[in-house]
């Protein structure tokens, strides 16, 4: 069963930082028993950004509002409109083929490596180590001038918005005004609560929808479905498929937390009897 009890920490996000920590761990090993140091840069440079990425964060990332049930919504909502159609990586259905890695470094990688990198590793990463760079240097920029709190947040969101576009290739106008947008969405729901523009901190459940927008976008681009990853992934060999393992069991509990979401708030009997099921 799903917990759905207020912790002190976020189910979700915690999980799905976990997953990721042992990612990481397990391609350095990998480069290590292959003598790739690709692989062993990869590895180490992502787990250093995850750090950092929770440090900036001042770990609210990890300890924010939110049942896991919800936070696992917000993720696969974020997917939705790039499973279903997305005009600029094109249509894509769940069974598409793939087509080239998204990072170059992997790029000579057996498949279920670069799977693993591009469309699960990289989004949560990087998404979380920019968001958490956004907040650094909003707060630097507030401090260190007499620009007021939307100012300050404009320069921020700008000047990391930025450097997301042009880490994804920026290809056209109008790919890069899409990262662009979408960066600057993420960063806003993110942080609203911190700048008083909501009640409700929204820092898990926008972190997890920025981090799967940005891994439906590398599936649209690679023209890859969920289902096919999962088949991809756990195509690996002893002990990479392990981790693939614990990657399909995440996001497969985060559907059932999803549909818990959907049937505790459509189906009236059901939230009543769980909390009298508790006392």
């Amino acid at each position: 069963m799903i917990p759905e009890e207020e912790t002190p920490f976020n189910l979700f996000m915690v999980a799905i930082l976990l997953v990721a920590a042992f990612a990481t761990a397990a391609l350095t090993f990998f480069g290590i028993q292959e003598q790739n140091m690709n692989f062993i840069a990869i590895g180490l440079s992502f787990g250093f950004f995850l750090l950092l990425g929770v440090a900036f964060t001042r770990g609210e990332v990890l300890t924010g509002p939110g049942t896991f049930s919800q936070v696992s919504a917000a993720y696969w909502l974020g997917h939705l409109p790039f499973l279903v159609s997305m005009p600029i990586g094109g249509s894509l259905s769940l069974f598409s083929a793939p087509t080239d890695a998204h990072l170059s470094m992997v790029q000579q990688a057996p498949i279920y490596i670069q799977h693993k990198v591009n469309l699960w590793m990289a989004p949560i990463i990087e998404t979380v180590t920019l968001l958490g760079f956004v907040a650094v240097l909003f707060i630097a920029i507030r401090r260190g001038t007499r620009l007021e709190t939307s100012g300050a947040l404009s320069v921020a969101i700008t000047l990391i918005g930025t450097g997301f576009a042009l880490l994804h290739g920026a290809r056209t106008p109008a790919f890069f005004l899409f990262a662009f947008a979408s960066f600057t969405v993420w960063t806003v729901i993110v942080f609203g609560h911190d700048l008083g523009w909501w009640e409700t901190s929204l820092i898990p459940a926008g972190t997890a929808l920025a981090v799967a927008m940005h891994k439906g976008n590398n599936h649209a681009d690679q023209q890859i479905g969920v289902l096919e990853s999962w088949q991809v992934i756990l195509s690996a060999p002893e002990p990479i498929v392990y981790i693939s393992a614990g990657i399909v069991l995440f996001e497969v509990l985060a559907v059932f937390g999803t549909m818990w979401l959907i049937v505790s708030y459509t189906v009236p009997w059901i939230k009543p009897a769980v909390e009298k099921a508790r006392r």
